[in-house]
This record gives structure tokens, C-alpha cells and sequence, in this order.
């Protein structure tokens, strides 16, 4: 009932992948996805990518600030708000994976810069708790499904932290990733 919560976030699901570099993505999409999902100990901003509900009682005391990444801001201010935050896992949104490395820096820039602001306003959204644990366990079970995209993630991840110590500052005028923004829906 709209009020009783201030954002519901549905389930993300990517799409089907067109070429490798998707396939890999999409792989590495699930693998985080897991961790997030079965390794913390509540909702958290990495589940919360792009597919929300907010309700009217929410929106009503919502003040948007430009200089922030959407997701970051939208999930930040929820939790700041007296009106639970909510995940339905069966509401499914489906979303593209970049197709090429340069998209990827781009996005993963984009976060980590997002990340940066964020920090710098004092808002602790990003830090989790993990469950090292259940962190091992389902790597152990991505590197037994493919080892290759394991490990070419995890390096993957190391060069676009370092890339991003080179971006600009986080803004709303952030350079799209042009490659999720086109669709073949004749599938």
C-alpha cells in the first residue's frame, strides 16, 4: 500500500547476450549479484540498480540533487527516511550489458566516482558488511563454472579502479555508455 514504504526495488535480470564481451558481463553480473544478495546481511545499494517503485509519501519530501548519481541519492535518502525500504525479488526489470571494455570503464568509472561524492557527504551506503564465508563459497563456485571470466573479472576489476582514479568528478552530465542504450527487440 502506497505509503507504507518509501522505494520497493524489483529484481534486475540482464537480457540475453548479443556478443562475448556481453556474455562476460552478464556472467559477472550474476556472480556480484549473488554475493550481494546472499553474503550481506540486508538491502543494499548494489541490488538496487535502476528499477525502482517510490511511493507518493516518499516523493512528497524528496528533494533531488544533481551532483549525485541517481541510484546512490534515490537509495541514500530512502534509508534516511523514516518509510522501510523494500526489495520484491519476483517484480523482474531487465537490463542491457555494456558490449565493449570502453563502455565498461565508463560505467564503472561512473560508480566509483558516484562512490567518491557520496563519501564525501558522509553517507556510508556504500559500506557493507560481507560474510567472507559465503564471499569464498560462491567464488569457488563461479571459478568452477568458468575460470577464465573469474578471473578476467577480477582483473577486470583492479584495471577500472585504477582507470577511474583518472575521470573527472561525478556530474549529471556524465558521459553515456552508449552501448546499453540500444536494444534488438525483434528477438
Amino acid at each position: 500500500k502506497d505509503g507504507l514504504y518509501s522505494v520497493i526495488y524489483g529484481n534486475a535480470i540482464r537480457i540475453p547476450a548479443k556478443n562475448l564481451f556481453e556474455r562476460f558481463m552478464n556472467f559477472c553480473f550474476e556472480y556480484k549479484k549473488e554475493i550481494f544478495l546472499k553474503s550481506t546481511n540486508r538491502l543494499n545499494l548494489y541490488l538496487t540498480t535502476g528499477n525502482r517503485l517510490l511511493s507518493r509519501k516518499f516523493l512528497e519530501k524528496f528533494q533531488w540533487e544533481n551532483n549525485f548519481h541517481e541510484d546512490s541519492y534515490c537509495f541514500r535518502k530512502a534509508t534516511e527516511s523514516n518509510l522501510p525500504v523494500l526489495r520484491a525479488p519476483d517484480a523482474d526489470t531487465f537490463y542491457k550489458s555494456v558490449s565493449n571494455i570502453q563502455d565498461f570503464l565508463l560505467q564503472s568509472g561512473k560508480f566509483q566516482k558516484a562512490q567518491e561524492r557520496e563519501n564525501n557527504s558522509n553517507s556510508y551506503i556504500y559500506i557493507l558488511k560481507i560474510n567472507f564465508i559465503d564471499l569464498i563459497l560462491i567464488s569457488v563456485k563461479y571459478f568452477l563454472k568458468n575460470p577464465i571470466y573469474l578471473i578476467s573479472y577480477l582483473c577486470l576489476f583492479i584495471i577500472s579502479r585504477i582507470c577511474s582514479l583518472f575521470l573527472p568528478e561525478y556530474t549529471r552530465f556524465w558521459k553515456i555508455y552508449k552501448s546499453t542504450k540500444s536494444l534488438d527487440l525483434a528477438t
